[in-house]
């Protein structure tokens, strides 16, 4: 059975299968690797449906390309997804399934910054790109922990110079998606290592 179902499906069963446009929400890494498995495996096909899966460029990116009809369907954060639906009440998208049940955004920093809990970023500069999930949400969470707005200089940068940013000391501080960053600054300290 486990043969046949990752046989390639003849070219008459494609004809017949839905075209869909899915937009990630990032770069492909190990985080969005369960959509791209389960290409490569063929459950799409299975399901009867021609999937195309292009990466994306931040969750605004992705809901932003949903909302135009350029992709049928995308990978955002919650947050975003609220965002956009709190701007555009008479286009809202809506979320049809939910993979984290917490926000995967963080706040980091390197050590010798001496930034250890939320208030230590008073007066600091974080890195983040304008519209990303992390810094939208930051309102929220300097409010919950006592941090005045602007207190806070915001270094704006494209996504992936977020961690280079951090480790050429251009910011004190970085905002984002978690395993992206880690595995960032991880990749990062690898290379400069002698």
């Amino acid at each position: 059975m486990a043969g046949m179902a990752l046989s390639p499906v003849p070219a008459s069963a494609q004809a017949s299968k839905t075209p869909i446009k899915f937009v990630m929400d990032w770069a492909f890494e190990g985080a969005q690797a369960f959509w791209t498995l389960a290409h490569e495996r063929g459950c799409f096909a299975q399901a009867g449906m021609d999937v195309k899966i292009d990466r994306g460029f931040g969750s605004g990116d992705a809901v932003s390309k949903v909302a135009s009809g350029a992709y049928d369907i995308g990978v955002s954060d919650f947050a975003t997804l609220l965002s956009y639906n709190a701007s555009h009440a008479g286009e809202k998208l809506i979320g049809v399934m939910v993979i984290s049940d917490r926000q995967p955004s963080a706040i980091a920093t390197l050590e010798k910054n001496g930034i250890a809990k939320p208030a230590d970023l008073i007066g600091r500069s974080i890195g983040d790109a304008q519209g990303e999930a992390a810094r939208v949400l930051f309102p929220a969470f300097a409010k919950a922990n006592g941090i005045p707005l602007d207190s806070i200089k915001w270094v704006t940068i494209s996504a992936p110079m977020r961690q280079t940013t951090l480790a050429q000391g251009q910011s004190d501080a970085i905002a984002g998606h978690t395993f992206t960053m880690v595995t960032g600054l991880r990749a990062l300290a690898s290379r400069t290592r002698t």
